[in-house]
């Protein structure tokens, strides 16, 4: 009896040993499986996978990213941007929600993208503009952010998807340094607003030296017609002359021959060494050839001239001498009848006299007599 309880105890403690590893295991298993994202074969493919820049305080730099549709399907994506945490081997540890932080250090406040849907056909391309707008007051140190495009339905399930990793995108790293940087601001590009001759008619720009390093800048202007068609390029800074701490040049070059239109230029300036910035801005103007004004002008004149002559002949010629001109004048012996207009030249007639009556006299006679009467009668019936 006592050896089969030995026996029965010790197959208890091997079973339950078993069942303890297999409960353990299982549970491993489903760590794994809820930890781990799932990941599905890409339907599509960012590039850059990584920007790795040095800037300081107030830089601005335009970058690109490319999205390429590699599925037989329509792809919708929507664009989430997240600060992230990056380990030693340059990979990402950490996601860190969007919050209310201070802008001096948050480097997706210094992020420009549209975020709104980005609908990719099969097979086609889709360009996204990202602009890098550096803290006026940045502080010095190592910043990452991660843009991401999440294949989603909304907005909420995009976020939640890049908070997970399920995404693909482009990590961002900026580095702000402590010590001097090169920067410059461009403070004014002008195109005359007509442009007449061609070879004289010269555009300007000014750039200052608002860093701590001297530069050395190069760039270009391209012309654009209406269309959008790039019709010309002129290159300025050409020769890459050094612009001091605190300076302030001012360059002139010389606008290309076009034809008659309306045209946009696009100024661009580089500069930095290692990281290169850039400078942009646009104006508008006109081209009227000066030949084709003049032309203009004398056909204008020449047809005022031609109707001012021809309404000149037209008109009937009169005499104005101060010498006596003979009128003709026409007597009828008949009379016409009386007309509104008609002016009668006959002198009028004198009116006639009219005769003064004698009776004013005898009527007041008449009426003293009968007053007379009356009283002589009243008298006669008082003494009857």
């Amino acid at each position: 009896m006592l050896q089969f309880s030995n026996i029965y105890g010790m197959f208890f403690v091997k079973r339950s040993f078993v069942r303890g590893s297999l409960l353990s295991m299982a549970t491993l298993l489903f760590y794994i499986w809820v930890s781990i994202p799932v990941v599905h074969a890409a339907d599509f493919s960012v590039n850059p996978p990584l920007f790795d820049m040095s800037l300081g305080p107030r830089d601005l730099l335009e970058q690109t990213i490319t999205i390429e549709n590699i599925s037989t399907k329509q792809l919708r994506l929507y664009p989430v941007v997240n600060e992230v945490l990056m380990n030693a081997g340059g990979t990402i540890e950490k996601f860190q929600p969007p919050v209310d932080v201070d802008t001096t250090v948050s480097v997706t406040s210094w992020l420009e993208i549209s975020r709104g849907r980005i609908e990719i056909a099969p097979g086609d391309t889709f360009t996204i503009p990202l602009t890098v707008r550096i803290h006026p007051d940045a502080k010095p140190g190592e910043y990452h952010a991660f843009v991401s495009f999440a294949e989603a339905s909304n907005k909420p399930q995009a976020h939640e998807k890049a908070l997970r990793g399920q995404t693909l995108g482009s990590v961002v790293s900026i580095r702000i340094g402590e010590g001097l940087t090169e920067r410059l601001q461009l403070q004014k590009f002008t195109v005359p607003r007509f442009v007449f001759t061609h070879g004289t008619t010269s555009f300007s720009y000014t750039i200052q030296n608002t860093g701590g390093l001297e530069s050395a800048p190069f760039g270009e202007v391209i012309f654009y017609s209406s269309n959008g068609n790039e019709v010309a390029a002129v290159p300025v800074h050409e020769n890459r002359s050094v612009i001091a701490v605190g300076e302030a040049v001012t360059m002139p070059a010389l606008v290309p021959e076009l034809p008659l239109g309306k045209y946009k230029a696009l100024f661009t300036l580089r500069y930095g060494n290692n990281d290169i910035s850039q400078l942009n801005d646009t104006s508008f103007f006109y081209v009227i050839p000066l030949m084709l004004l003049i032309i203009l002008f004398g056909a204008i004149l020449l047809v005022t001239a031609l109707t001012v002559w021809l309404l000149h002949r037209r008109m009937p010629v009169v005499d104005i001498s101060d010498e006596p001109q003979s009128v003709a004048m026409y007597h009828s012996t008949e009379q016409s009848d009386s007309l509104d207009h008609d002016v009668d030249l006959r002198p009028e007639p004198k009116p006639k006299k009219k005769p003064v009556k004698k009776a004013a006299a005898s009527s007041a006679a008449k009426h003293t007599m009968q007053q007379a009467k009356k009283t002589s009668r009243k008298n006669s019936r008082t003494t009857s």
